[in-house]
């Protein structure tokens, strides 16, 4: 087995990575392939090769002095060949500080915990339907100038080109907004994937966060009211939350629970999650109200 970087301009690679990630279990669908062009252009992108074919893939990219790694996947017939942890070595091993949203498959946190990231909290899955009877009240976009001062300006960008909305929401948030039709649902509905959301012009600078964080938690039940109040009640959402009050090894949360962390929002479920590992005690600056699970 050899380990080298990928080509995401390539089709025939693309096609090789993706059948990687299948047979992992992650979702490759909407803009898979823009997604890997973004990892290995803002980071690196290494595939792991048995004589022609791929067997897996990994990614990284830094958030600011954080290696954050985007995916870590290994063709399940080539599981304890030690392919995955080959490839995070190459990831990582010249980046002391590392982050990522895993799977909670005890072989990856086991690699993981085996390069010093340990499990910290959950990034929870949720669905739930905006409450009340208001209509909506849109939200402006965000200006090109306003872009440019983002923090992470890049991954807006990103995000923006692959079809997601940019919304300035009152208090100086910022959110990333698709708005899908629902599958299987009646005619007409739709289901806003909210793809991230922060408080305002975030950094991932840590000198300051044991300040900010109390005001941070009561900036993003605003963010996400006000996010409610663009789509308007009834409108269905699904979004990936960061349960940073739980523990590392948090698993189930009951409906009231559920309910905290997302204001504003009722029939929430939680139908996935992945855990946040890292070198840090604190990892992902507490203005991240809502992450994108490769991207962070």
């Amino acid at each position: 087995m050899r380990l080298r970087p990928a080509d995401p301009t390539d089709p025939s690679e693309i096609a090789a990575i993706r059948e990687v990630c299948v047979a992992a279990g992650a979702d490759t669908g909407g803009s898979f392939d823009a997604y890997l062009a973004h990892v290995a252009r803002h980071g690196a992108l290494i595939v792991a090769v048995a004589g022609r074919e791929v067997v897996g893939v990994g990614g990284v990219i830094d958030l600011a002095a954080t290696a954050f790694v985007t995916d870590l996947f290994v063709r399940p017939d080539h599981h304890g060949r030690g392919a995955g942890g080959a490839i995070l070595g190459a990831l990582v091993d010249d980046r002391p500080v590392r982050t990522t949203f895993s799977t909670s498959h005890p072989a990856a946190l086991a690699a993981y915990r085996r390069v010093g990231m340990h499990e910290r909290w959950p990034v929870r899955y949720l669905r739930g339907v905006v409450a009340g009877s208001s209509e909506p009240r849109p939200s402006p976009t965000v200006s090109d100038e306003r872009l440019r001062r983002l923090a992470r300006t890049e991954l807006w960008g990103h995000l923006r080109s692959t079809g997601a909305a940019l919304l300035a929401l009152d208090g100086g948030a910022v959110a990333a907004v698709r708005v899908d039709p629902g599958p299987g649902r009646r005619s007409g509905e739709r289901v806003a994937h909210v793809v991230r959301v922060t408080t305002g012009d975030d950094t991932d600078e840590r000198r300051e966060r044991e300040q900010r964080d109390a005001d941070d938690r009561r900036r993003a039940a605003l963010a996400l009211r006000a996010l409610w109040t663009h789509l308007g009640a009834g409108h269905r959402v699904v979004l990936h939350l960061p349960d940073r009050s739980a523990g590392g090894d948090a698993d189930d949360a009951d409906d009231v629970r559920l309910a905290s962390l997302v204001p504003g929002l009722v029939e929430v479920r939680e139908f996935d999650r992945d855990r946040c590992c890292s070198t840090l005690a604190r990892p992902v600056d507490a203005s991240l109200v809502a992450v994108h699970p490769g991207l962070c």
